[in-house]
C-alpha cells in the first residue's frame, strides 16, 4: 500500500508540477512583452525588464496556485485513469476514502511549497522588483491616491506629497490635534530623509502652532485662534512614520507577507482606521493552504467517478475551468465582503468552504 500512495503522489505531485512550470513560462514571456513599451525610458534596459518580470514571478504563482493544484491533479491522476492503473489501484483495495487521504498527503508538500514562496520569496522579490523598476525608470513611487499619502499615527495626520523611496520624503505636512480633536500645529516640510542614528531629519520647515485666545469684543462668543509661525532649516529626530509603515503602504496588501500584515492591521485599528483591504489579504493568505487542498481534493471525484474514459485534453479543459471559477468566486467573495460589510474572515473563507461542500457531495456519488 505505500508503494501504490508514493506511486499516486508522486503522480500528483508531477502533474502539479507540469503546470506550474507552463504556467510561469507563459507569465514571464507576457509579462516581458508587455515591458517593452517602457524599454530604453531613462535607464530602463532588456535586463532590468527581465529581472522585474522574474521578481514578481513567485508572487503570481503563488496567487495561481489554486488552479494549478486542480489542473494538475486532474493531469496526474487523469493519466493514471487514462492507462488503466487506477482501475488496478481500486482492484488492490484502494478505497475512495484511502485515495482522497493519499491525495491529501501530497497536497500538503504542495502547501509547503506554496508556503515558502508566498511568505518566504514573493514579499521581498516584489517589493525590490518595485523599487528598481521605479529607480531605473526615475519615477516616484505612486501612493495610495492621486493626492498623496494620507497616514493617521496618534494624534497626527500625516500627508506625503511624494515618495523617491521609503527613506526619502517630499512635501510633508504633519497636522496635530488635542484630545477633543481641535487643530494645534500645522508642521511643513520641503523634503524628509531617513538617518539610521538621527531619525527622521526635516529640511526647510515652517510650523504654524494654533492657540485659542480670549474673544476681541464683550460678548463675542466665536473661537478665536492665535497663529504663531516659526522657520527652521533643520529639524532633526522628528517622530514622522516608523519606516516600515511607510514601506508597507506603499505596496499592494497581496504582495505582503502575512506578518507584516499582521502589524500593519494593528497599526490602523490602534489609529481608529479602516483596515478591511488588509483584514481581506490576511485571511486570504491564511486560507490559501486549505484552498491548495480543498482543490486538489475536488479532482478526485471528477478523475475517479465519471471522466474515466475522457481524453487528456477534456481533463485538462475541466481543470482549468473548475480553477477559474475558484480565482472568480475568490474575487467575488472579497469584494461582495468589502461593499457589504461581510467580515473578512468569512469572505475570504466562503469559497474554499463551498468547495469542500461540493467535494463531499461528489464523492458519495462515486461507486
Amino acid at each position: 500500500m505505500v508503494i501504490l500512495d508514493n506511486y499516486i503522489g508522486r503522480s500528483v505531485l508531477g502533474g502539479v508540477l507540469a503546470v506550474v512550470t507552463v504556467v510561469t513560462i507563459l507569465f514571464v514571456l507576457i509579462s516581458f512583452a508587455g515591458e517593452f513599451s517602457d524599454i530604453g525610458k531613462a535607464n530602463y534596459t532588456y535586463a532590468n525588464a527581465l529581472a522585474y518580470v522574474l521578481l514578481r514571478t513567485p508572487r503570481h504563482v503563488y496567487e495561481l496556485f489554486p488552479i494549478a493544484a486542480v489542473l494538475g491533479t486532474i493531469i496526474g491522476l487523469g493519466t493514471l485513469a487514462g492507462r488503466s492503473e487506477l482501475v488496478v489501484v481500486r482492484a488492490s483495495g484502494i478505497s475512495i476514502p484511502r485515495l482522497v487521504w493519499t491525495v491529501l498527503r501530497a497536497s500538503l508538500l504542495l502547501v509547503l511549497a506554496a508556503f515558502l514562496i508566498g511568505e518566504v520569496i514573493a514579499p521581498p522579490a516584489e517589493q525590490y522588483a518595485q523599487q528598481m523598476r521605479l529607480k531605473a525608470l526615475e519615477r516616484k513611487i505612486s501612493l495610495n491616491t492621486s493626492y498623496g499619502l494620507w497616514i493617521r499615527d496618534g494624534e497626527n495626520f500625516v500627508h506625503v506629497q511624494q515618495m523617491t523611496d521609503k527613506r526619502h520624503l517630499r512635501g510633508i505636512f504633519i497636522y496635530n490635534f488635542d484630545r477633543q480633536q481641535r487643530l494645534k500645529s500645522i508642521t511643513h516640510a520641503r523634503t524628509a530623509e531617513l538617518d539610521d542614528e538621527a531619525g527622521w531629519i526635516l529640511s526647510d520647515v515652517e510650523r504654524s502652532n494654533l492657540a485659542n485666545v480670549a474673544a476681541l469684543a464683550p460678548g463675542d462668543t466665536r473661537p478665536q485662534v492665535a497663529v504663531t509661525t516659526e522657520q527652521l532649516d533643520e529639524l532633526r529626530g522628528f517622530p514622522l512614520l516608523p519606516v516600515d509603515v511607510i514601506d508597507t503602504v506603499s505596496v499592494a496588501p497581496q504582495t505582503l507577507s502575512v506578518w507584516r500584515l499582521g502589524d500593519y492591521i494593528d497599526y490602523l485599528l490602534d489609529n481608529g482606521l479602516n483596515a478591511d483591504n488588509y483584514e481581506l489579504a490576511f485571511w486570504t493568505k491564511v486560507m490559501m493552504p486549505f484552498s491548495i487542498a480543498a482543490m486538489v481534493l475536488l479532482a478526485v471525484p471528477f478523475v475517479a467517478g465519471s471522466m474515466r474514459a475522457t481524453s487528456i485534453g477534456q481533463r485538462i479543459l475541466l481543470g482549468f475551468m473548475l480553477g477559474i471559477v475558484f480565482f472568480l468566486l475568490n474575487k467575488l467573495a472579497g469584494q461582495m465582503g468589502i461593499v457589504y460589510d461581510f467580515p473578512p474572515a468569512l469572505a475570504a473563507s466562503a469559497p474554499t468552504l463551498i468547495v469542500l461542500v461540493g467535494v463531499s457531495l461528489l464523492l458519495r456519488r462515486v461507486p
